[in-house]
C-alpha cells in the first residue's frame, strides 16, 4: 500500500460549506501558528541552545479506495483550473495522521536528505532552542521540493490533488 503524507500545504476546495471549513481551520491553524512562534521566541530568550530531538514516528491511516466527484461547474473564473465536475477513481493508499512536525522533518535535515525550512517571521524553524521549543508544530516554510525530499527521506510521496481532497 503506498504512503502519502501531509506536509502543511493546505489547498484551497471549491466554495460552499467545504471552504466555510478551509476558512475556519486555516484561522484555527493561524492562531496555533502565532502561539508557536511566541513560545518558540521566548524558548530562545531564555534557553540554553540544545540539540534537535528527534520527532515521533509517523503514524498511517488507511484510506480504502473508493470514487468521488471533483471539480466544480461554478461561473467564477478564478474556478477555471477546477471545472468541469467529474468522477475520480482512488485506489486505497495510507496517508500519515498528522502534519509532519518540525522535529520530524529536522531528521531528515540532520541526515543531509533534506534543506533546511525558511526562517522569516511566521517560519517556525530556527535556531537549536526555537527547533526544540515548536518539535511537536507542524514544519513550514518548506516549498514543494522540500517537501518531496521529505516524503522520499520517510520511503513515501507526497498525496496528488484527488487523494488530498477525497
Amino acid at each position: 500500500m503506498k504512503h502519502a503524507l501531509m506536509i502543511a500545504a493546505l489547498l484551497f476546495s471549491a466554495g460552499g460549506a467545504r471552504a466555510q471549513s478551509f476558512e475556519r481551520q486555516a484561522r484555527q491553524i493561524s492562531r496555533q501558528v502565532s502561539g508557536a512562534l511566541l513560545q518558540a521566541r521566548q524558548a530562545r530568550e531564555h534557553a540554553a541552545p540544545a540539540a534537535l530531538e528527534p520527532g515521533r514516528p509517523l503514524e498511517w491511516v488507511p484510506i480504502p479506495g473508493g470514487t468521488f466527484t471533483m471539480g466544480t461547474d461554478d461561473q467564477d473564473d478564478s474556478f477555471r483550473d477546477a471545472k468541469p465536475i467529474h468522477k475520480v477513481n482512488i485506489k486505497a493508499f495510507e496517508l500519515s495522521k498528522t502534519l509532519v512536525t518540525v522535529g520530524q522533518y529536522g531528521e531528515c535535515v540532520l541526515e543531509g536528505r533534506c534543506t533546511k525550512p525558511g526562517t522569516g517571521d511566521w517560519c517556525l524553524w530556527g535556531d537549536a532552542a526555537l527547533n526544540a521549543a515548536v518539535k511537536d508544530y507542524p514544519v513550514n516554510c518548506v516549498d514543494w521540493d522540500q517537501a518531496n525530499q521529505y516524503a522520499r527521506f520517510m520511503g513515501a510521496r507526497l498525496p496528488s490533488e484527488a487523494e488530498y481532497e477525497y
